[in-house]
C-alpha cells in the first residue's frame, strides 16, 4: 500500500529468497512451512518458465545475435511489416510485465531528459539522438549512494596541490547517487531512416531494425546516456579551454622564435604585390629578396616549425579522446551484467525472487491472523516485520494477494476475500492444494502411462 511515509521506498525486498524462507521458518515456528515454501517455489518457477520461453520466441526476429533459422515448413512465409510489429508490440508489452513483477520501475523520457541535461561524472558532452530508435524503454530498480570516481585533469591537480599547501585535512570522497539496477530496451530504425539521413549503414556499430536489451549495475544517475549505443562524444568547454590555453602558451613563444623569418616572408610578398618601397619599411632590402634561397629557407622553417607544433596538439586530442572513450568503454565493460536474450533469464528469475518473497510473507501473516486482515493492516505488519530485520520497503500487498488469488485447485484458492478481510487457506490444506495442482499439471500423463 503507498503512504505519504513510505512514497520514497521501493517494492523491491533487498533480501534473498532463501534467507527470507530461512527467517520467516525461525520466526513464525509453523510446521511443513519449509516444506510448503519450496513446493511454492517449484510451480511458481514453472509458470515462469512458460514466460521464459514466449520471450524468447518472441524476440527471435528481432535478436541481433540469433544463431537459428527459421522453417518455412512450419511457417507461413515471410511475415508482413504489420505482422511484425504486432509480435514486437506483444514482445515490449510481456516484458514490462516481467520487469514489474521484478519490482523495476520505469524511467520516463522527462527523467530521462532530466538526467541528461545534468553534469556528467565522466567530464564529457555526451549527446543521444532518441530519433535513431524505433523503440526504447529505460527501467532501473534500486537506489545507493556510492563513491565518486576520483577527479582527474588540471583542476583536480590545482586543488590538490591548493589542499597540501593549506595543511587541509584530506576530503572524503563525494557521494553520488546510483541506479543499482537498469535495464535498456532499444529497437534501432531501419536501413532507410539511416540511408535517408546520409549515414553510412555499413559502418554503424549497430544493426538497424534490431533490437539490443542491456541490464547494468550501479549506473550513476548523471551518467545513464553512456548507455547508450549511439552516445555522440565530445568534449566540454572547460576541457577544450585547458586544451587551447596551453596551446596558445607554447604558440606566443614559438611566434617570437620565428619573427625573423616571418617578416622575411612578408617582405618578399610586400616586394612583389607593393613595391621595393613597401618592403624597405620592413627591413627587406632588395638583396635579400633577390637571394631566394633564404626565403625559401624561412618558408621551409615556418611550415616545419608550425606543422610540427600543429601535429602536436592534434596528438594531444587524440590523446585526450582516447581517454575519453576508455572512459566510457570501462564503464560499460565492468557494470554490464548481460545483454539481449539473455536478459530475460535474468529478469525471469529477478521476478520469481520477488512474486515468491512477497506470497510467502502474506501468506505467513495471513497465517498468523485466521480472522483476517484488511490488505492495508497485512502491509503494515509486513513492513514492520522487515524494518526489524533492517531493511525498510513498500511492500505490494496488492500483487502479492493478486498472485496468491490466482493459485487455486478444485475451486480453492491459497487467499480468499471476505467483505474487506483478506483469509489465506490453512497450511496443511493449502499444502495439499499445491499437491493436488502438481498431479493436474499434466493431466495426459496417467492415461499415456496406463494405454
Amino acid at each position: 500500500m503507498h503512504t505519504e511515509n513510505t512514497q520514497a521506498f521501493e517494492h523491491f525486498i533487498p533480501i534473498s529468497r532463501r534467507a527470507l524462507r530461512e527467517a520467516c521458518v525461525t520466526s513464525f515456528q509453523m510446521p511443513d512451512l519449509h516444506h510448503f515454501a519450496a513446493l511454492l517455489e517449484a510451480y511458481i518457477h514453472h509458470q515462469h518458465h512458460e514466460q521464459l520461453e514466449s520471450l524468447k520466441f518472441l524476440f527471435t526476429p528481432w535478436d541481433p545475435d540469433c544463431d537459428t533459422v527459421q522453417l518455412n515448413s512450419t511457417t507461413s512465409g515471410n511475415p508482413t511489416t504489420q505482422e511484425r510489429l504486432s509480435q514486437e508490440d506483444l514482445l515490449v508489452e510481456q516484458v514490462k510485465k516481467v520487469l514489474a513483477q521484478a519490482n523495476y520501475k520505469a524511467l520516463s523520457q522527462q527523467q530521462l531528459e532530466r538526467a541528461l541535461a545534468e553534469d556528467q561524472l565522466l567530464s564529457l558532452d555526451m549527446s543521444i539522438d532518441f530519433n535513431d530508435f524505433a523503440r526504447c524503454l529505460v527501467y532501473w530498480r534500486g537506489e545507493a549512494q556510492e563513491d565518486a570516481p576520483e577527479p582527474t585533469g588540471v583542476m583536480a591537480w590545482l586543488k590538490a596541490f591548493w589542499r597540501k599547501l593549506r595543511f587541509a585535512k584530506p576530503v572524503a570522497p563525494a557521494q553520488v547517487k546510483v541506479f543499482k539496477r537498469m535495464v535498456l530496451l532499444l529497437r534501432f530504425q531501419d536501413d532507410a531512416y539511416f540511408e535517408a539521413q546520409g549515414r553510412d549503414v555499413e559502418k554503424l556499430s549497430f544493426t538497424p531494425g534490431k533490437m539490443y536489451v542491456y541490464l547494468y549495475k550501479s549506473i550513476p544517475q548523471r551518467d545513464v546516456e553512456v548507455l547508450f549505443p549511439n552516445v555522440n562524444i565530445r568534449m566540454t568547454w572547460r576541457d577544450r579551454l585547458f586544451f587551447i590555453v596551453p596551446a596558445m602558451g607554447a604558440a606566443i613563444p614559438m611566434m617570437i622564435k620565428a619573427l625573423p623569418q616571418l617578416l622575411l616572408l612578408v617582405g618578399v610578398i610586400f616586394f612583389f604585390f607593393g613595391g621595393p618601397q613597401s618592403a624597405q619599411r620592413l627591413g627587406v632590402g632588395g638583396e635579400q629578396v633577390q637571394q631566394f634561397l633564404p626565403v625559401l629557407l624561412a618558408v621551409l622553417s615556418l611550415g616545419v616549425m608550425f606543422g610540427g607544433f600543429a601535429f602536436k596538439q592534434y596528438l594531444n586530442y587524440k590523446n585526450k579522446r582516447l581517454k575519453f572513450l576508455k572512459d566510457v568503454s570501462d564503464t560499460l565493460f565492468f557494470k554490464n551484467l548481460v545483454c539481449n536474450a539473455g536478459v530475460f533469464h535474468s529478469l525471469i528469475d529477478a521476478a520469481e525472487e520477488e512474486i515468491c518473497k512477497e506470497a510467502l510473507l502474506a501468506l505467513c501473516f495471513l497465517w498468523q491472523h485466521p480472522e483476517g486482515l484488511r490488505a492495508e493492516i497485512l502491509d503494515q505488519k509486513i513492513e514492520a516485520w522487515l524494518a526489524e530485520l533492517g531493511v525498510t520497503v513498500d511492500f505490494h500487498v496488492e500483487k502479492a494477494l493478486h498472485v496468491l488469488g490466482q493459485i487455486r485447485y478444485d475451486e480453492a484458492a491459497l487467499v480468499f476475500q471476505k467483505k474487506e478481510h483478506w483469509h489465506a487457506t490453512p497450511l496443511p490444506e493449502a499444502c495439499r492444494l499445491l499437491d493436488g495442482i502438481w498431479d493436474n499439471l499434466y493431466p495426459y500423463a496417467n492415461s499415456v502411462l496406463e494405454s
